[in-house]
């Protein structure tokens, strides 16, 4: 989700630090990453590297781009990165049609209204 951040401060929304529960996450742009769909946000800059260093660690069950299908992706599991996102895939056909095409599996460039 592009736009989070002004909703979720907006409602005083807390959430956990993805790698360290027992820490709340700071809801801006340079605490979030993305791995397809999901957004992470994280306490500090250390614990957002560890998470895009072992994305595989900390994200749990996604959502694949192509098929829309909930997965748990294995270190086997068929990745990339498109635009500064790292998409994981659920086989390498929905990769290679992927691909093939990112601009129609492409989460839209939309704002969260408030």
């Amino acid at each position: 989700m592009q736009g989070a951040e002004p909703y979720l401060t907006r409602f005083d929304v807390e959430l956990p630090c993805v790698v360290n529960p027992t820490e709340t996450a700071v809801i801006d742009a340079a605490h979030k990453s993305r791995i397809n769909y999901e957004v992470y946000f994280f306490s500090n800059e250390e614990h957002r590297k560890s998470f895009e260093n072992n994305p595989l660690d900390y994200c749990g069950i996604l959502t694949d781009p192509v098929t829309q299908k909930r997965f748990t992706p294995e270190p086997s599991s068929p990745a990339l990165m498109q635009n500064g996102t790292r998409f994981i895939f659920s086989s390498d056909s929905t990769m290679n049609a992927f691909r093939n095409n990112p601009e129609f599996y492409l989460l839209p460039d939309y704002e969260m209204g408030l």
